[in-house]
């Protein structure tokens, strides 16, 4: 991977634990914070951050963890930046529903800070309509 990124964000990285960090980064050039889906293929979201910067993963809630979302913190000169990767799958229905209230409740919780906060990932959300924000 190039030297001139700084932060790498992917959703859908499909990772188990037979990869090691090593092989996502064999310079070391990274901070290398993930989530792999154990019990399932596809999903999971990774993060590497330049290690020019001090970075740290945002501690997630016990409730939370059947979610696939990742924090980070990434410390910078002049401010912080609390970076939150999501990857939802594309399920609807009333299993998906329940999820989507969990995920707002933990968004809700990673928000809560001073930092700039970027919320970025896939949510598979089709049906919003952004020009009237329904």
């Amino acid at each position: 991977m190039s030297q001139n990124y700084s932060c790498v964000f992917v959703t859908e990285s499909w990772l188990k634990n037979s990869v090691t960090d090593g092989q996502l980064d064999n310079n070391g050039q990274f901070c290398v914070h993930r989530r792999d889906r154990p019990n399932r293929s596809g999903g999971g979201i990774l993060a590497l951050i330049s290690r020019k910067f001090h970075s740290f993963p945002v501690p997630v809630p016990e409730k939370f963890q059947m979610l696939e979302v990742i924090a980070v913190t990434v410390v910078t000169p002049l401010r912080n930046f609390r970076f939150i990767n999501v990857y939802r799958p594309p399920d609807f229905n009333l299993s998906a529903r329940e999820d989507m209230k969990l995920l707002c409740d933990c968004l809700d919780f990673l928000c809560n800070t001073h930092d700039t906060v970027v919320l970025l990932g896939d949510f598979n959300l089709p049906h919003i309509d952004w020009e009237k924000y329904d």
